[in-house]
């Protein structure tokens, strides 16, 4: 013969199992959240982003200036030595030091009338960018 629990003691049963069940489903959401942000501690793909907008505006900072101008871009909460910079017609890139890491490419406002040399400066600790007759970067 089966023992049936009263009403009172389903409903106790059931609430306790729905806590449990809660409780599990909050731990495994905070494991797959905690693991996700373990995986893009080392990533520099948000590094990369910062750096290619920053630069994409500090660029354009220096065309609208008047005259000849000299600035040096330096970061102290990155290391600008991890990365490879590119800059191209309209472009600058962005490309972290591991082998095989994808670009990341922000486009600037290009003059014609102030041309861009193409410029590519590996792993520089500051970068130099320079406005006279042309735009360039370079490391110092």
């Amino acid at each position: 013969m089966k023992k049936r629990l009263d009403r009172k003691g389903s409903i106790a049963v059931s609430m306790v199992l729905e806590l449990a069940m809660d409780l599990i489903m909050g731990a495994l959401v905070l494991l797959v959240g905690l693991a996700y942000v373990n995986t893009i501690i080392d990533n520099s793909f948000y590094d990369k982003i910062y750096l290619s907008r920053d630069l994409a505006i500090t660029i354009n900072t220096i065309y609208t200036a008047p005259g000849n101008v000299d600035y040096t871009y330096f970061k102290d909460n990155i290391d600008l030595s991890k990365y490879t910079f590119t800059l191209k017609q309209g472009q600058i890139g962005v490309v972290g030091g591991k082998e095989g890491e994808l670009a990341l490419y922000y486009p600037f406002g290009y003059s014609t009338l102030v041309p861009v040399e193409d410029s590519l400066v590996k792993n520089p600790y500051k970068l130099e960018i320079e406005k006279s007759d042309k735009v360039k970067i370079e490391s110092p």
